[in-house]
């Protein structure tokens, strides 16, 4: 087997467990929704999951044995998307002092609210 080929492999398998690792951390959601900040078995059965599919991927970077250079533009290029990701978030849900969280908006507002958050929520 070539080294691309088995490169190849190590993308696609690393792709695997990342997307199960997005539902596992989707359903850590829910569950902490759930339990309203209580600690429950299935909350911390569900976190070391994902623990665990955060150490698997890691794991198989390390078999794609890059070099050094190739190491951090690797690390620069998730760091990049990471704060992308961030700033988004910001943008969609920014953090509202609980006081207006309580009051209601303007129906101009709202329009306003809708119209800028919807195509980032899309994208």
């Amino acid at each position: 087997m070539s080294i691309e080929a088995g490169r190849s492999r190590v993308f696609k398998s690393i792709s695997k467990i990342y997307k199960l690792g997005l539902k596992e951390f989707e359903k850590v959601g829910i569950e902490q929704k759930a339990s309203r900040g209580k600690k429950s078995k299935k909350l911390t059965r569900l976190r070391r999951r994902v623990g665990r599919l955060r150490l698997e991927i890691a794991q198989e970077i390390g078999r794609l044995n890059l070099t050094e250079r190739a190491r951090q533009r690797l690390i620069n290029s998730i760091r990049a998307v990471q704060n992308r990701f961030r700033e988004a978030n910001r943008e969609i849900d920014p953090p509202i002092p609980k006081r207006l969280s309580k009051k209601r908006l303007r129906p101009d507002d709202q329009k306003e609210f809708k119209r800028r958050i919807s195509p980032q929520r899309n994208a």
